[in-house]
């Protein structure tokens, strides 16, 4: 296994971490702060067909701007949108951090799976590609299983200081170590 493949695992390991804390306790927070869960499909539906249409300008922004530098910016944005979370008390304010947090991932994206495409061996990909996925599953796994425990100990809005922090050492670790 070369080392910058350890990098992206690692990195990879960390947003898993991130998003693995986030995750289980988002739906909770959302019905926390607007009462209920029933806007909640709106809220993910709007995420996620602003990730689908920004991806492919991504895609060429990170094909012409580079691929660190793009997965950089993406991660600073989410990162960022991550600790406004314990600030927001309505629909429309978890709407904006829904699209910023939507852009900074959609930045995150092509730029991840291009960059990984470029560090593996073509004839080791598909094992390579699995090793970085299972690495990703199993600790969101257990970063879920923990998040209970978690906001026993620290509190909901912690936890999204801590993804936030995750996330961006995830991102100082890729950008700074990765060769290309």
């Amino acid at each position: 296994m070369n080392g910058n493949l350890k990098i992206v695992i690692l990195a990879q390991t960390l947003i898993a971490l991130s998003i693995g804390i986030f995750g289980p306790i988002y739906y909770l927070y959302i019905e926390k702060v607007l009462g209920s869960l029933e806007d909640l499909g709106l809220l993910i539906g709007i995420y996620w067909v602003i990730v689908g249409l920004m991806e492919i300008p991504s895609g060429f922004l990170a094909d012409k701007f580079g691929r660190k530098r793009t997965y950089f910016v993406g991660s600073i944005i989410s990162s960022i949108s991550f600790l406004f979370y314990p600030f927001v008390s309505d629909f429309n304010s978890i709407i904006l951090l829904q699209i910023i947090e939507a852009i900074g991932y959609s930045l995150q994206t092509p730029s991840f799976f291009a960059i990984l495409a470029e560090i593996t061996k073509k004839e080791k990909r598909g094992i390579e590609m699995g090793i970085v996925n299972s690495s990703y599953n199993v600790f969101y796994g257990f970063a879920s299983i923990f998040s209970s425990f978690l906001i026993n100990i620290f509190g909901i809005s912690s936890l999204f200081i801590i993804a936030s922090m995750l996330n961006l050492m995830s991102t100082f670790i890729l950008v700074k170590n990765l060769k290309l």
